[in-house]
């Protein structure tokens, strides 16, 4: 919440639970649980969209950082970033038309797109 008052990315966030050893895995099933609660607070912290910008951040740290060498864990946390990529764009098709909620659109697409690819 914090971060969103004060409009700070969550990078150091998620590197700093990383290098205290938790796991992607978990760190992405909290970033699920949090979408699929009212992202109505997040308005009142001056940033509706926040938890979702986030959770894109996350998932493309992922993308750039990868270092699994297992291929099924590799595999199904890519599934998992799908799902929540999904929800998110799920909760942004739920909002009224804005250019802030079409730019939100067009960086879930691509990240979907780069998911996909991998």
């Amino acid at each position: 919440m914090k971060a969103c008052k004060y409009k700070v990315t969550n990078t150091s966030i998620i590197t700093s639970f990383l290098e205290l050893g938790v796991a992607m895995e978990d760190l992405l099933d909290i970033y699920d649980k949090m979408i699929g609660k009212s992202t109505r607070m997040w308005l009142n912290k001056g940033n509706e969209f926040h938890l979702i910008e986030s959770t894109a951040n996350f998932v493309n740290y992922f993308i750039k950082n990868m270092t699994i060498t297992n291929s099924q864990v590799k595999r199904k946390i890519i599934m998992k970033c799908q799902d929540v990529i999904s929800k998110c764009l799920t909760t942004l098709f739920s909002k009224p038309n804005s250019g802030d909620l079409e730019r939100e659109i067009t960086n879930l697409r691509s990240i979907q797109s780069i998911l996909n690819r991998m």
